[in-house]
């Protein structure tokens, strides 16, 4: 969230960047580990290897991070074009596009389940991505801008981090981080001690990879009643 206008803070996204092989395998929490947790070199991960093999664009394709298959391009079956094309169209209002098609996140960007994944939480939350220069995103999600001209506070449990837009209300809904650790509910609510119009719950509702935690802060004002947290 980094280096953009801090006036321009009400849609839009970065673009991820462009994978290539299935090296990329996706963030530390979605590798290999051994039995104390210690993140294994990409050369045990044998699992990113499996299906086409072929070292050049493509997607994992399966249900999530230790089960997906790398397909290229080239390699992909019809009916698995035909999933991308879908998701594609489901995620019109949701994420940014440009000429080379939808801003997928990252993780997403990747794998195909997680797009799936990402779409149905949207859906259950009312919500479309979001851009901002606030590099916590708490300024934004609290006053609709951030005005500070040197904004660089994140809270060290940010990781994967996003910022939403109530479907519903177009305003500033939600920062969501998927950090791959347990975060306590205490430390969180402490990043936003300062931000009364702010709440925050932590959860394993999450679309990030199975070992992340789902860390949300909202802004119930700005979101539909009918989606509102209870307080």
């Amino acid at each position: 969230m980094h280096g953009q206008d801090h006036d321009a803070d009400v849609d839009g996204s970065n673009q991820p960047p462009t994978v290539v092989g299935p090296s990329f395998a996706g963030p530390a929490c979605a590798r290999a580990l051994d039995e104390t947790g210690k993140v294994l070199p990409r050369s045990h991960s044998d699992r990113f290897r499996e299906g086409c093999g072929r070292s050049r664009q493509g997607l994992f394709f399966g249900s999530g991070i230790g089960e997906g298959k790398w397909w290229c391009w080239h390699c992909q079956s019809t009916d698995q074009k035909e999933l991308i094309s879908s998701l594609d169209d489901r995620a019109r209002g949701v994420l940014n596009r440009d000429a080379d098609g939808v801003g997928w996140p990252y993780g997403p960007n990747i794998y195909v389940q997680m797009r799936a994944d990402l779409l149905d939480w949207a859906d259950r939350h009312d919500v479309k991505i979001g851009r901002t220069g606030c590099s916590s995103g708490l300024h934004w999600l609290d006053k609709g801008r951030c005005a500070k001209r040197d904004c660089r506070d994140v809270p060290g449990f940010y990781d994967h981090t996003t910022t939403w837009l109530s479907r519903t209300t177009g305003r500033p809904a939600l920062v969501f981080t998927q950090p791959c650790k347990q975060v306590e509910p205490a430390e969180v609510r402490e990043s936003i001690s300062d931000y009364p119009s702010l709440t925050a719950e932590v959860g394993p509702d999450s679309w990030d990879g199975a070992r992340t935690t789902g860390v949300y802060i909202w802004n119930d004002g700005n979101r539909s009643e009918a989606v509102r947290s209870p307080r």
